[in-house]
């Protein structure tokens, strides 16, 4: 198990502070807390902040949406279901990344379809 522990700056990144801004903010970067479950967390909320930000320019889109389903498998022969999203924004088309979701059974269609009914709920 992983322990907390306190972020400690690399060199380069305080030399580069130090040079760009000033003194007092390289040794302010010292001060930041960032163990394991800030980062989790950090990233968590922008996960969400993204998604948030994809779903609301796809509900502007003037001229509605297609996704697409795609089942891939990753390095590890791990199944996966992708699903991208296409609108339009701004008078061009966008094609986004919506999810990629690992499939804990078949690729059968139904499995599938089945992350995507979850996904999408």
């Amino acid at each position: 198990m992983l322990r907390h522990q306190k972020w400690q700056p690399w060199p380069a990144a305080k030399v580069l502070v130090k040079h760009v801004v000033r003194e007092e903010a390289a040794v302010k970067l010292e001060s930041v807390s960032l163990s394991n479950n800030t980062v989790k967390n950090r990233i968590e909320e922008m996960s969400v902040d993204i998604a948030e930000q994809m779903i609301s320019r796809v509900k502007d889109s003037k001229f509605g949406l297609t996704i697409q389903l795609d089942e891939s498998s990753d390095v590890t022969n791990n199944a996966q279901v992708l699903a991208y999203v296409r609108y339009t924004e701004d008078n061009s088309v966008k094609t986004d990344l919506l999810m990629i979701k690992e499939l804990s059974g078949t690729t059968k269609e139904k499995d599938v379809f089945e992350v995507w009914t979850i996904f999408s709920n």
